[in-house]
């Protein structure tokens, strides 16, 4: 705004001023424009007077003649453009009016970028779960094998693991052997491991690493009951469910970083803190998909899939006999056996129309051997029977 005097707060550029440029005072006359300072003064007459806009965000008002070329003076007001003092010939007034229109223009569009990057992030935000899928099946199966073991690497560390025990190696293999024959596709090398753990657990990693914790084991009757949660298991990996609850839990500057096809970010995140991205349960829509694949894989290997009902049955008995203790029956608590995954499984079972031969397989002994490895620890492990029973781990 001018002040009492009519003057506006201006500047000036010419090569009378040191470092060519000063500050000084403006006022409109009949004339023209006057600008003065201690150190000079220039009258750039109303004819022919040049007006425009220019500096950052063309926040200035500049004055230029023909009569007086060395000279550009200027003001931040704005105001001055509406001084009746003022002439402005049409086509600075045009001129000035299209850059006011650019510059609102801008700041439109640049609102609109921000409310349009708002939008997609709520969008992708809101379709996470689709999202994590359709990025689980671009991840290279290398960089899923990567992830799967950075998180075995911080839970499996203190566990002692019995399948490297040289009087069970060999026998485990052999259970598991029929199994994995009728498993489809290759895309996994998968790692069953038995480890020391009196939690009746099992659960999967991304990649193909799965693990079987002796408590779960030591529940079975019968070889057919352990691989059957080992399908449920081999299922969740094959449908990548422990992925998609790794990426459903980034933040989304890893997600496009997933999209243009850098998983680095998703493996940092395992690395910092895997085990916690799979401790909550599967969806129920996720454990009935592994019920339906894991059912596939025991009928192809000839096994009975019906006994994936029986261990179900009996983790479900030890959590009445043990109510409120979830943390003693991990796998009910990390693997929802609903009254109506249980009645699905059973009509299976009802609809079946062969009948499946018992594995050839000395259970019993082998779970003999088991229990005299769980009571001999090796000297330089402390025994790890319910040392654990606070972890928790979702499948």
């Amino acid at each position: 705004m001018k002040d009492e005097q009519g003057e506006y707060q201006a500047g000036a550029f010419h090569e009378m001023f040191a470092r060519g440029r000063a500050s000084g005072r403006l006022r409109l006359t009949r004339e023209g424009v006057a600008f003065s300072n201690d150190q000079g003064s220039v009258l750039l007459p109303m004819s022919g007077l040049k007006v425009e806009l220019g500096g950052a965000s063309d926040r200035l008002v500049f004055f230029k003649s023909a009569a007086e070329p060395a000279w550009s003076v200027y003001t931040s007001d704005r105001d001055i453009l509406k001084d009746p003092s003022l002439e402005i010939s049409l086509a600075d007034r045009q001129a000035i009016s299209k850059t006011r229109s650019l510059a609102k223009l801008a700041w439109v569009a640049a609102v609109g970028l921000v409310l349009a990057a708002g939008l997609v992030t709520l969008l992708l935000w809101s379709q996470r779960a689709l999202l994590s899928g359709w990025l689980a099946s671009k991840i290279p199966a290398e960089q899923e094998a990567k992830l799967g073991e950075l998180i075995a690497e911080q839970f499996a560390g203190s566990k002692r693991v019995l399948s490297e025990d040289e009087d069970l190696a060999g026998d485990w293999g052999a259970m598991l052997a029929p199994l994995l024959e009728g498993v489809d596709g290759n895309r996994y090398d998968y790692d069953i491991v038995l480890i020391e753990d009196s939690v009746p657990n099992a659960f999967a990693l991304p990649g193909g690493k799965i693990f079987v914790h002796s408590g779960l084991l030591l529940q079975a009757e019968r070889p057919e009951e352990v691989l059957g949660v080992v399908a449920h298991e081999i299922a969740h990996v094959n449908l990548q469910h422990g992925t998609r609850a790794v990426l459903e839990t980034v933040t989304l500057v890893v997600v496009v970083q997933a999209l243009i096809g850098d998983f680095s970010g998703v493996i940092a995140l395992a690395a910092e803190g895997g085990v916690a991205l799979l401790t909550k349960a599967h969806s129920r829509d996720a454990e009935r998909e592994a019920d339906e694949v894991g059912w596939g894989y025991m009928m192809k290997a000839g096994l009975d899939p019906a006994a994936m009902i029986s261990l179900f049955e009996k983790l479900g008995e030890l959590q009445e006999v043990h109510e409120g203790l979830e943390d003693a029956i991990a796998w009910i608590s990390t693997h929802p056996t609903t009254d109506e995954r249980v009645a699905t499984l059973e009509g299976k079972r009802d609809a079946l129309t062969e009948e499946y031969a018992p594995l050839v397989f000395d259970f019993e002994s082998f779970l003999t051997r088991v229990r005299g490895v769980l009571l001999n620890p090796e000297d330089d492990e402390s025994p790890t029977e319910n040392r654990e029973e606070s972890d928790e781990h979702t499948h």
